[in-house]
């Protein structure tokens, strides 16, 4: 038995060996070494089953359980797997009783050997003698185990009784054995592995380092150099075999005589070696590269050098980096001192220790004259110094380094200027060594942004809409007034187009004008009817601008519309305001005109119509003459109504305005009107139940409402209908700028309106002119619409027309209300009386009119009165105060040269009290009514008058109290 257990433990001997065979490629081939290397234990355990140890029929004994532990331990995972497999496979062959015993081995053989391997960090050739027994006697100790609990009782007992000694002697040493010599073979294996690192890592470092080592015996004046000396120097080791000689020849021809000197004057001094630096010719392709070589000589005991060795490193890329980094450097120092922002260096203190160029132009100091100073006593504005020192400190302090820093610097003359810095701490370590700064000038840019600001503001300010676009014409800004004129708030235009505020009122030529006009460079000028966001129109000057950049490209259109819709309605209003101003002007001085002539021609018909009165009274009723006679009072009288029209439109006709409701005065004539306008004719009342009260002249608003009914039935002969309304109005400050000459306030308006032929502009203008008419010859006088007007503007009111030719015709008058009561209308009735005498009292004629002064005269003198008559109000004073004229009665006309009526009597009143006074006039203006002529104490007359009318009035004033 003991001669096959030895025989087993030898093929363990031959198992190292191929072991190490197999692990020398094991890091080449992987996955394949470890399967073979699997397959050489399963064989060796299969010879080991080949010569077993037979204990017993079919029970057997072999070395497989020291291969498989050491398979396990040494061959890892894969190379167990493999081997148990084989091995398993030809115990199953083998058969017998302890087939399963042995499987049951083998397994647990592989499976103590991988938990060992495990245990050792899986650095099985670091195990030493004592731990491979431990593993030899752990492995036989499950071996036996496994033959105990399977093979058959008390077979079992019998067997391990009779093996076990033998077993635990012999296997756990063979254990030990051959896991020694696998060990020093995967030992050796690992250190040649090592080896081939260390110089593959070697020969790496070199190529990186682009570094080669050489080595030259003096004894032998050999030469040797490393691989990466021969790539270095660009030739094949092949074919050139180093030499001093042909080292040289490689040295750049510059360089030879440098390199040989460093050689020789080392050896000649003894050195311990040498350093130098030069350029070398590559034969393959002729490239200079530079060489950094140092050297170091080995010296025997008398000091003589017996080898130098020495290394080659190519530093033809750190030559260039350094030389380009001089080169950034040098260039980074120009542009430092060059460059146009500030660059400011400082020391710990805060110190200056450098500043540029661009810091000498703009605080005007050079560096001489700051170097060493404090920059923050300096050049820091006082009022800042707290606040920059406190960032100085918290960067030496924290490096707290803040990336963009606002603050202003104060120059050598004085000028503040605002500077952006960029600081950065300078350090070593933590010890904190200063700052440098980098500074953008900005004062001109901040001054261009408050330009900018106020630029903006002015925009937002204004009352101009302002609307900017880019080159495309998308709206890119819009100001304040835009959002108020338009409707369009920023959020909804921006983005747009202008054609968003397109109208219909022009056409596609006259947008397409305007584009381009301003694409070709040109500013367009113009009026553009545009729509707001709710869909009304505004019209706007505009002025639309391109804006080009420095390359004359067109960048943006400048849109600055002003909105002239008001101003287009108030020129409108303006024109309508002035052609009532012309017209009312034109009436006005038609007026003043009608009125001069009507007074004159007033003293005419006085004259006239008194002497005519005259020679009437002297004829006998059947005289021839008394006809003719009558024939010239009839056409006097005619004349005199004509008068009294032109006085009416002139104004200066006497009324005798009350307080009135106009209602009253148009129901009182409306049966007349009726019978007035035809049946053909439809008059309709709109009269307002709480109608206010007027100051007029109740006679002459019949005249008016008459005259106003016979004109519109005039305009519609083929008949109509005749609309009167009244109302009471408010004419505010909108209607008051509107119509020249109205005042605000509460109004009674009485509007007449037709449906008749209408007028046309022309025809509008002159209605009320005295004497135009568009009737026929001899249909009318042209005086009726002047009479309207007249008696209208005399009463305080105003009087409109609104017509369109076809259209009809409307005329609103507006007198102003009253707060006055209505007071009872009192009838006087007076009988006719013949003309009475006077008694020879005195009287004073004052008139300019001499033919009317003479018949005054002739008439009262005719009559019994005795009467001085004077030319003027001077002469009257004359004959009074200085010839002591006393007269009972003064006739004085009321508008005369130098001095009126009203002016004299004053003066004869002072002196005498109670002098008794008859006004006489063709009108009354404003002058006169100011002067109190109509007051209740006043008698007056109207011109053209009676000699019967003129003595009733002096019987009137003679026998009353009147003054």
């Amino acid at each position: 038995m003991l001669k096959e257990l030895i025989e087993n433990a030898a093929f363990l001997f031959a198992l190292s060996a191929v072991y190490s065979l197999f692990a020398r490629s094991r890091d080449r081939l992987g996955i394949w070494i470890k399967l073979a290397t699997g397959i050489s234990f399963g064989v060796i355990a299969v010879a080991g089953m080949v010569f077993p140890v037979h204990y017993a029929p079919g029970i057997i004994y072999d070395g497989r359980s020291i291969i498989m532990t050491l398979a396990g331990l040494f061959g890892g995972g894969v190379t167990t797997a493999v081997a148990a497999t084989i091995a398993i496979a030809w115990r199953v062959f083998l058969g017998g009783p302890g087939v399963w015993a042995g499987v049951a081995s083998i397994v647990a053989s592989g499976l103590v050997g991988l938990i060992f391997r495990r245990a050792c960090d899986n650095r099985p050739e670091k195990v030493g003698i004592l731990r491979l027994f431990l593993i030899g006697v752990v492995s036989h100790l499950a071996m036996l185990s496994c033959q105990l609990l399977i093979i058959p009782w008390p077979t079992g007992v019998s067997v391990i009784g009779r093996i076990w000694l033998p077993v635990m002697l012999v296997f756990p040493v063979a254990t030990v054995l051959a896991g020694l010599l696998i060990g020093s073979a995967e030992r050796n294996v690992q250190n040649e592995q090592q080896l081939r690192q260390s110089q593959s890592l070697l020969q790496r470092s070199q190529a990186v380092g682009r570094v080669g080592s050489w080595e030259f015996d003096h004894n032998q004046n050999r030469l040797t150099w490393s691989d990466e000396v021969y790539r270095i120097f660009g030739v094949d080791p092949q074919v050139f075999i180093p030499s001093p000689e042909k080292f040289l020849d490689c040295v750049h021809p510059e360089d030879r005589e440098k390199v040989d000197a460093a050689w020789t004057r080392s050896l000649a001094e003894k050195a311990d070696g040498y350093e130098v630096e030069y350029r070398i010719v590559r034969p393959s392709d002729k490239a200079v590269r530079v060489i950094l070589e140092k050297c170091e000589h080995e010296k025997d005991d008398t000091g003589r050098v017996i080898r130098s060795v020495g290394i080659a490193q190519d530093i033809t890329e750190r030559k260039e980096a350094e030389h380009q980094l001089q080169r950034a450097k040098e260039f980074a120092e120009k542009l430092i001192r060059t460059a146009n922002v500030i660059f400011v260096q400082l020391d710990n203190q805060g110190n200056i220790v450098m500043i540029n160029e661009a810091a000498e132009r703009i605080t005007g100091y050079t560096l001489a004259e700051v170097q060493g100073k404090s920059w923050f006593e300096i050049l820091v504005p006082k009022k800042r110094y707290p606040h920059v020192w406190e960032v100085f400190e918290r960067i030496a302090q924290n490096g707290d380094v803040l990336k963009s820093f606002e603050n202003p610097i104060i120059t050598k003359n004085g000028e503040e200027r605002y500077i952006v810095w960029q600081n950065s701490a300078l350090k070593e370590g933590e010890t904190f060594l200063g700052m440098i700064s980098f500074g953008i000038d900005i004062t001109e840019l901040k001054r261009a942004e408050l330009e900018r600001e106020r630029l903006i503001y002015a925009i937002e300010q204004t009352n101009e809409v302002v609307m900017i676009t880019d080159a495309d014409g998308i709206i890119q800004y819009v100001n304040t007034a835009f959002e108020k004129v338009t409707g369009f708030t920023r959020a909804e235009i921006i983005g747009k187009t202008p054609e968003i505020l397109r109208s219909s009122q022009h056409d596609e030529a006259f947008y397409r004008n305007i584009w381009e006009t301003i694409r070709t460079g040109r500013t367009w000028t113009g009026r553009i009817v545009r729509k707001r966001k709710d869909g009304s129109l505004f019209t706007v000057e505009s002025t639309i601008s391109p804006v080009k950049n420095e390359t004359g490209q067109i960048v943006n259109f400048v849109f600055v519309d002003r909105d002239i819709t008001e101003q287009l309605r108030l020129e409108q209003e303006r024109a309508s305001l002035e052609e009532q101003l012309q017209q009312a002007q034109k009436l006005e001085s038609v007026g003043r005109l009608a009125g001069g002539v009507a007074h004159d021609f007033n003293n005419m018909l006085n004259v006239i119509i008194g002497y005519g009165e005259m020679v009437l009274h002297k004829l006998h009723n059947e005289d021839p003459l008394r006809d003719y006679v009558n024939k010239i009072m009839e056409a006097a009288n005619r004349s005199a109504e004509l008068i009294r029209q032109l006085l009416a439109f002139s104004r200066r006709q006497p009324l005798h305005p009350e307080v009135l409701n106009l209602n009253a005065i148009i129901q009182n004539l409306e049966k007349m009107l009726r019978r007035l306008i035809g049946e053909d004719i439809i008059l309709e009342l709109a009269l307002a139940d709480d109608l206010g009260m007027v100051m007029a002249d109740p006679v002459q608003m019949e005249q008016v409402i008459i005259n106003l009914a016979v004109n519109a039935r005039d305009a519609m002969p083929k008949g109509g209908k005749l609309l009167i309304e009244t109302a009471n109005v408010q004419l505010d400050e909108t209607y008051v700028r509107k119509h020249v000459g109205v005042q605000p306030g509460n109004y009674v308006m009485l509007a007449v309106t037709d449906t008749g032929c209408g007028m046309d502009k022309e025809t509008l203008s002159r209605i009320f002119e005295p004497f135009f008419t568009t009737k026929e010859k001899g249909k009318g006088t042209g005086l009726g619409l002047s009479t309207v007007y007249g008696i209208v503007k005399q009463s305080g009111g105003h009087i409109w027309v609104y017509s369109e030719p076809g259209r009809g015709t409307t005329f609103k008058i507006y007198l102003p209300q009253t707060e006055a009561k209505q007071e009872p209308r009192t009838v006087v009735v007076t009988g006719e009386t013949e003309t009475a005498r006077g008694g020879g009292e005195h009287i004073l004629v004052v008139e300019d009119e001499g033919s009317l002064r003479k018949l005054i005269e002739v008439g009262l003198s005719s009559l019994g009165y005795k009467v001085t008559v004077a030319a003027s109000g001077g002469e009257a004073l004359l004959l009074v105060e200085e010839k002591g004229l006393k007269p009972d009665l003064v006739i004085t006309d009321v508008v005369m040269p130098y001095i009126s009526g009203k002016e004299m009597i004053n003066r004869l009143q002072r002196n005498q009290p109670d002098l008794k006074v008859l006004y006489m006039s063709g009108y009354t203006d404003n002058a006169i009514v100011h002067h109190g002529i109509l007051d209740p104490d006043i008698v007056f007359i109207q011109k053209p008058f009676t000699l019967r009318d003129l003595v009733k009035k002096v019987q009137e004033i003679l026998q009353s109290g009147h003054k």
